[in-house]
């Protein structure tokens, strides 16, 4: 099901608008502007209290889709501790920091994502950089790799 959330959002046209403006931020968006995309009962009250700044909005993954994605293209950077608020804050070109939770979950992120423990999340979010775009294009290539491969893998099961 994961896989599967991860491959639909891909091509989501909110994440089209963004390819084209990656590495800046839009221009109602004010630099340093943060937004916070929670899972659940990891660690949210503590990183709300390292932030720098008082008011900061957030989402969780129970949240729907679109107030999700509204949330991130909102902000310059994205705190995040969720696998798919990294992933689609990286798909929108943001400058994206995880907060390790301790559950293997972070394979096939963008290797621009700045990885932080709690503690020192300020200093992490300075050193933090926007996502290139060319992440969005590679993903996109690899989802239709894919499709196409299964897509051949269940015509010779005779399941197509």
């Amino acid at each position: 099901v994961i896989a599967l959330s991860t491959a639909v959002a891909l091509t989501h046209d909110a994440f089209d608008a963004a390819a084209e403006a990656v590495g800046a931020p839009a221009a109602d968006v004010p630099a340093g502007k943060i937004a916070l995309h929670v899972n659940g009962g990891f660690n949210c009250h503590e990183i709300l209290r390292a932030l720098s700044v008082s008011q900061v909005p957030t989402t969780r993954t129970v949240d729907p889709f679109e107030k999700i994605i509204e949330n991130l293209k909102g902000a310059d950077c994205i705190v995040t501790n969720s696998y798919h608020g990294a992933y689609w804050g990286s798909l929108l070109g943001k400058r994206v920091v995880c907060i390790k939770t301790g559950v293997p979950k972070w394979d096939g992120l963008s290797e621009d994502i700045v990885f932080a423990g709690v503690k020192g999340l300020d200093k992490s979010i300075e050193k933090a950089r926007p996502v290139s775009a060319d992440y969005l294009k590679e993903c996109r290539l690899l989802n239709q790799q894919f499709y196409e491969r299964l897509k051949e893998l269940m015509k010779k099961k005779g399941l197509v």
